[in-house]
């Protein structure tokens, strides 16, 4: 028995190369549509195979939330990439959008986990590919989706690679987006585009140092903060929590501002609550070492030791609560 694993068009409506692993070695065949073995709409066909197959690769280990996959996603892509390369227009637009899209997926997680821009760099280039198979128009949803993973794409890019140019393209990629919304929608992924931009915003703010720009992320995160639907998704919400608390202290840092730091403090501790609440310990650890950090500035800037213990002090049933949280989450 043999499985076909590629093949190509030899000429256009009349046949085409498929190549078969067998039981013992590769076996090309040419096959014609004038001997009756193939059927019109063969090459739709297939192209939705691949893509079906390239979502069923890669999206079951993309989706593992805290684990390192880059590992296990790079032979999968190395496959991929020849099946994205040699996807040709008679394929369906939703066919091309899936299989550009997935790819661009999974290289953008490669270069995040492997700290490879190269990868990153490629992902925006399938992202943007698979942008000219969808549109607001003809797809809201896959187009909302696409253009978010190419600005958190260029997101990750400009920071690595401390680009302002990277993080304002990023910034305005997202804008592209909540401009396409209409006036009165504010759903979910109105939200996650919004708290995009505050991220991408944000960046862009400690690369320049500049307190405008990061002021103009912290009010973008505090209006979703508190929005209702931002409420339901706890863990957006701890999400929005602690990046404004970076925020708020990255500005109390470069203003020597106490009571930016102690804002940040707060929503450190309220992110934290939620964290320890789900078990979810890499994220109540990033809060926590956040809290530390912001707590010890904010001794530095009262240059009051006395005052440093009682803040730690004060923090100290939520540290042993959550420290208790994380080794028996670890020990399960």
């Amino acid at each position: 028995m043999a499985a076909i694993i590629w093949g190509d068009v030899v000429k256009r409506d009349e046949s085409i190369r498929l190549c078969f692993m067998g039981a013992k070695a590769w076996e090309s065949r040419d096959l014609t549509f004038d001997k009756g073995i193939l059927k019109a709409g063969l090459e739709e066909a297939l192209g939705m195979s691949i893509a079906a197959t390239s979502i069923a690769a890669i999206n079951p280990i993309a989706t593992e939330p805290g684990r390192f996959v880059a590992d296990r996603l790079e032979p999968l892509v190395t496959r991929l990439r020849d099946l994205a390369a040699g996807a040709g227009e008679e394929f369906t637009a939703q066919t091309l959008w899936t299989i550009y899209a997935v790819q661009g997926t999974a290289l953008s997680l490669i270069g995040d986990q492997r700290g490879l821009n190269s990868s990153l760099n490629e992902a925006t280039g399938f992202f943007e590919l698979a942008l000219k198979h969808c549109s607001p128009t003809t797809n809201f949803t896959q187009w909302v989706i696409t253009k978010n993973n190419l600005g958190n794409t260029l997101t990750t890019l400009g920071t690595r690679a401390s680009s302002n140019a990277i993080l304002e393209k990023a910034c305005q990629v997202f804008r592209v987006v909540l401009d396409g919304y209409p006036p009165e929608c504010r759903s979910l992924d109105w939200a996650t585009t919004h708290h995009n931009l505050a991220n991408a915003t944000r960046a862009l703010g400690e690369l320049q140092r500049s307190v405008p720009r990061l002021e103009e992320a912290s009010d973008a995160y505090r209006s979703l903060v508190d929005n209702n639907i931002v409420i339901q998704t706890p863990i957006l919400r701890a999400t929005i929590q602690n990046n404004l608390g970076t925020t708020l202290s990255v500005i109390g840092d470069l203003k020597n501002d106490a009571a930016k730091l102690g804002e940040a403090i707060a929503y450190f501790r309220e992110a934290s609550k939620e964290w320890a609440r789900r078990q979810m310990s890499m994220n109540l650890a990033a809060s926590q070492n956040n809290l530390g950090n912001a707590l010890a500035r904010l001794g530095e800037i009262k240059s009051d030791v006395e005052f440093l213990k009682v803040l730690i002090r004060g923090a100290a049933p939520s540290f042993s609560c959550e420290a208790s949280v994380i080794c028996s989450y670890g020990r399960s």
